[in-house]
Parts: C-alpha cells; structure tokens; sequence
C-alpha cells in the first residue's frame, strides 16, 4: 500500500496550473496572434471547442448511463423481406436481432415465411416501412396462435410515426386524428399482446440526414418524443404505458467526442422532460437509442472509406450509451448492399463488444473534461431550441408553421456552402479524390427528391454528380477532358500548386497531366500543344506570374479564356486580368461552383 505522506510529497512537486497560466502560456507562444481564430474549433453555432479543458470548467456533477449493470447494446442486421432467407446465417455469424423493411400485409403467406425465417420467441425482429401496423400486430397474433407460440414473449419493435410521415410531406397520413387513433389502438392493444415490443419510434436520424445541427437534431428529436406523450396522455393513456414502448433512432456522424456528447445530452433532456409529465420510475423515463449510420456523410467514391466512417461512429454510439446499433455497409450508398459489405458492418460491433470489450463499462466516457463540456453546450443549446418549439405551442405547430423546416434548410445551407469551399472536407470527393477511379457503371439507385419537407441527402451528393456528369461525357465520347499543368520556376511552390490544381479538378472526374517544373515557358507550351488539353493551369509563385501570361499571351497558342491561375494574389491579379486571364483557383474558392462553370464551358452536361 502506498504511504499518503508519499502522494502528498509526489504532487507537491507538481502544482496545478489554473486555466489562466495556461492561456497566457499558449498567448506567448501564439506571438500576438488571435487566440480565438487560431485555437478554437467552431463545430457549430454557440458550439465553440477550447484548445484544452481543466477540472473547474466541470458543471454539475451528474450521471447519464442506463439503467443497469453494464454498457451491453443489442447487435441489429436490416434485411428486405425478400432477404429473410438469409436471416438464420446472419444470426449464426453473429447478428442479435434483426430489422425487416417492407413486410407484405396483402400476402396471405408472408407471416407463415416469417415464422419459418425466424424464430420470434429468441430473435428480436424490428418492422419498418409497414403501412399498417395493427394489421400487422393481428397477422403476427394470428400466425403465432397456428404455431402454438407465446406471443408475450416476442421482442421488438414497430416503426410507428406518423409525425416523421409529416416531416416528409407535409400532412398527415388521412388526419391528425385519424392517426392518433391508430397509435392508440396499437398501444392498447401492444399493452396486453405484445408486453416486450417499442411501438413508437422517434426517427431523429431524418433531422441529421437533411443536415440540421446536432443541437437542433437533439431538440427536435425531444420535441418529436414529448409530442407523442402528449398526444397519448390527452386521451387517457398512462405513462407507465407509453414510455416503454418508445425508442429514439438517432444517426450517428464523424464527429467523434461531440457524437458522444449528443448521445449523453439527449439522454439527459429526456429523463428531465418526462419528469415533468408525471411521476415515473427510473427505468421508465431512461431514454431508449437505437442508433444508425448517418448517411449524410457517405460517399459513393472512396467507398471504402466509409467502413472507416461507421466503425468511429459505432463507437461513439456505444460510448454514448445505445441500446442496439444498426451500421449500414459502405456500399449502401450507392447500390444493394454486397454480402462483404454486410460481413464487415456486422463484424464491427463484434469486435466493439467481443474484442475491445465496450459493452462492460457503464457511461466511459464521465470524467472526460472535454465530452463532459461538450454535453453541457450540447444540453443548454438544445434545451433553449426545445423551449422555444414548446412557446410555439409544441412540436406539432412547429412542424405546421414551418419552423422546423426552415431551421433545417439554413442549416443544411450552410453546410452545403461549407463543403463547397472545402471548409467541410469530404475525403475522396472534395478532397483527395481517387484519380483513377470510376463509378458510372457500379452505381444503381434512383433518387426521388420529395415535394415538401424535409430533403434527406447526403453532403457529397453535389460534388458526386459533378464527377458522374464527367463519366457520362467520357463514356459517351471515348474522351475524358484533361487538364494540362504548366509547372515553372519556384520549384516548391509550383509542386505545391500543381498538387492543388491536381485535387481541384480530379474532384470533376478529369484527367489531370502534371509535369516536372519545365525550363522555360515556351517549352511548357511546347508540351501543353502536344497533349491538346482542354484547360491549362500554370502553377507557379505569385510574383512570376505576371512575367508568365505575357509569354502565354504573346505566343498565342492557347484561348486565354481557358487558362487557369493556380494561386491568387491580390498585388498581381489585376495585372493579370488585364492580359487577358481572368480565372483563379486558390483555397478561398468556390470549387463546386467553379467546377459546373468548367463543365459547361466544355459542354459537359
């Protein structure tokens, strides 16, 4: 045992250092710069990320793990009905329940091709995209009753939502009060038949995948839960009847700490929020997550960057305290998920629950003073969005006055204009593309925009098309437009830009020839002639450009309207724009903008 006089004598020797010290150290070494543009992250709006954290800036001291003795999470596989054949193989590798997309209620023998598939007494089965659940529940009671099963016993869930049938169209499925009624007659009726089932789903991944913040996307989402406890308390239904049966599906993104800190922040508003509706036990108002890959963040090239993406995303949402996890493939974005794609999602949360051992330690992430800081922004954020949805007179009136939509659509915009200055980097679409790759003929999906709501999308949506359109043009023509990079002078620099030029275009799809820094301009040209390039870029220093386009210009080989400056500089551009070259590309571009201009000035549609 170590002696306390020990300790004291270790410690003394290292006394603390107040967050004062340290701001004045890190200002020393900054040499006057600005310490708020250059140390803090801005993540989002009112969420501004310190270069460091300390004890003091700890609130409350406060838990916010589950209800139980571990941090164990339920392992969910989505299958179409037409897959669930394949369901027996994915529980045997590994699968704890699964999620059936599309069960045919017009199919006299769809319930029976169910129970055959799976065996509901010991699998878990989650239904979505059912267009009516209580059909569905009489179906499931009918058949179990032929096969002389419990159907107590059976676990799961329904996706029921009418609200996000709303986000999506901007009315009701028949009526409000049409639909209420079916909510009500499912849970009286799940109450009695089926004990173990959620019956209430709060689609929260819809608000991130139309690009709302994370603020937002944890208000919205309780204003979302608070609705329907309403909506069911209105008309008689008690609480220790409802909040069983609900479940959160959240989308987790790529930001690590702060997707941790969303999990902890919401479960923490949540327990608060249904407090204020009653008197409940522990268990009862604990907060039930079933998270999701995101799909706003995946991407069709560099796909398997997206096996990446999700295995941070699986565990922070294990970290943050999910009940089950679903992670899609890497492929799913861009065709019908691949048996490796599903091989390798599944195998994620196993190796997070049988090899890291994530599932032992209850809420592991308290006492980190920077996931603990992040969850208290993350919770006085929210909660001031939630108050100002509940002054509305609630999440209904928010949705029918548009206010969700519209918070939405500013932020989905300003996310959009920071991909498209590379602000947000998407890694193998708008920056560091894969030159070589090719995606036309491997991608098979139809996208239906809808009429009103909300606009589910993914963020490299826009750069991707750019670069589809490119493919279309090359198939179409056997010819692939190319980029000519005249490199000269300033070795260092030019290899600089000529690497930027490189990574600019390629996210177009268009072949790019670098080149070694020539001798002089006029063998450069000499060169550029030869390959018969659509564009050229002259890389090089600012203050030899000048010298530069006078040579381009006085040889007269090439249409100044398609040379390209790599770099900007404010001493030289006028100059430069008055020989006749009036494009740039530079890191304050608008490179998706620039790039349709591109195409289109080479017909590319």
């Amino acid at each position: 045992m170590i002696d306390e006089n020990v300790n004291k004598n270790l410690f003394a020797a290292f006394p603390p250092i107040s967050k004062e010290e340290w701001i004045e150290r890190i200002n020393m070494d900054l040499s006057g710069a600005d310490f708020e543009k250059k140390m803090l992250w801005h993540f989002e709006e009112g969420l501004d990320i310190q270069p460091f954290y300390v004890a003091e800036e700890e609130k409350e001291n406060f838990y916010i793990g589950r209800n139980q003795s571990n941090n164990d999470w339920e392992i969910r596989e989505e299958f179409d009905f037409s897959e669930i054949s394949s369901v027996k193989e994915a529980i045997h590798r590994g699968a704890e329940s699964v999620v059936i997309k599309g069960f045919n209620l017009e199919d006299n023998q769809s319930a029976a091709v169910l129970f055959d598939n799976i065996d509901l007494n010991k699998i878990p089965t989650h239904f979505t995209s059912v267009y009516s659940f209580p059909k569905l529940l009489t179906k499931l009671k009918k058949e179990s009753e032929l096969r002389s099963l419990t159907l107590t016993d059976f676990k799961g869930s329904f996706d029921f939502d009418y609200y996000s049938y709303y986000l999506f169209r901007k009315e009701f499925y028949h009526s409000f009060e049409a639909n209420r009624r079916e909510l009500m007659v499912l849970l009286e009726k799940s109450v009695k038949l089926l004990p173990k089932f959620k019956v209430i789903n709060i689609n929260a991944k819809h608000y991130h995948n139309s690009g709302a913040t994370m603020a937002q996307e944890i208000a919205f989402s309780l204003a979302h839960g608070a609705e329907y406890l309403t909506d069911c308390t209105d008309q008689g239904m008690l609480l220790q009847n409802i909040l069983p049966r609900m479940q959160f599906t959240f989308a987790t993104g790529s930001s690590y700490f702060m997707e941790i800190a969303k999990y902890r922040a919401a479960r923490f508003l949540w327990d608060k929020i249904v407090k204020k509706f009653g008197k409940v036990n522990k268990k009862n108002s604990e907060m039930y997550i079933h998270s999701v890959s995101s799909s706003w963040n995946k991407t069709t090239y560099d796909s398997y960057l997206n096996i990446l993406r999700t295995t941070t995303e699986s565990m922070a949402a294990v970290i943050g305290g999910s009940n089950a996890i679903t992670v899609s493939t890497y492929d799913s974005s861009y065709k019908r998920s691949s048996e490796f794609g599903k091989r390798v999602a599944k195998n994620q949360q196993i190796i997070l629950k049988e090899e890291v051992k994530l599932n032992k330690v209850i809420d592991p992430s308290k006492g980190s003073y920077y996931i603990e800081s992040a969850t208290h922004k993350l919770i006085d954020s929210a909660w001031d969005i939630f108050l100002k949805i509940s002054n509305m007179g609630g999440f209904r009136a928010a949705l029918e006055n548009d206010f969700i939509f519209d918070e939405i659509e500013k932020s989905a915009a300003k996310k959009n204009m920071e991909i498209a200055m590379r602000k947000i980097n998407i890694l193998g679409v708008n920056q560091f593309p894969n030159l070589e790759e090719r995606k036309i003929e491997e991608v098979n999906f139809d996208i239906r925009p809808t009429k009103a709501g909300l606009k589910v999308y993914r963020g490299a949506q826009a750069f991707e098309d750019i670069r589809l359109r490119t493919e279309k043009f090359a198939l179409q023509n056997n010819y692939t437009p190319k980029v000519f990079l005249l490199t000269f002078g300033d070795i260092n620099l030019s290899k600089i830009r000529a690497n930027f030029a490189i990574n600019y275009f390629g996210c177009a799809g268009f072949q790019v020839i670098d080149n070694n820094c020539f001798a002089s301009v006029k063998q450069g040209l000499k060169d550029a002639k030869k390959s018969k390039p659509d564009l050229l870029v002259v890389c090089s220093s600012d203050v030899e450009y000048v010298g530069i386009v006078k040579e381009i210009s006085a040889s007269k080989e090439f249409d100044l309207d398609k040379i390209i400056i790599a770099g900007y500089s404010k001493d030289f551009a006028e100059e430069i724009k008055n020989l006749g070259i009036n494009k740039f590309i530079h890191s304050r571009s608008n490179i998706l903008d620039e790039l349709k201009s591109y195409q289109k000035m080479l017909s590319i549609k």
